[in-house]
């Protein structure tokens, strides 16, 4: 398996409605149903540790 983190990006800070559509998208609904479903690990199972360098370990 390979993996990568998602990300979503706007341009400058976000309009209340792009603020509203970023917070639903992390929300328990979404994060523990699509994105579960969708054979996606839920943000909050990504774990990556560094070590003092900032190294991956």
């Amino acid at each position: 398996k390979i993996w990568s983190y998602e990300h979503m990006y706007t341009n400058g800070e976000p309009s209340p409605e792009v603020q509203k559509f970023l917070d639903y998208m992390m929300t328990d609904e979404i994060q523990q149903g699509p994105v579960k479903e969708l054979g996606y690990l839920p943000i909050t199972a990504m774990k990556v540790e560094r070590d003092a360098e900032g190294n991956l370990k």
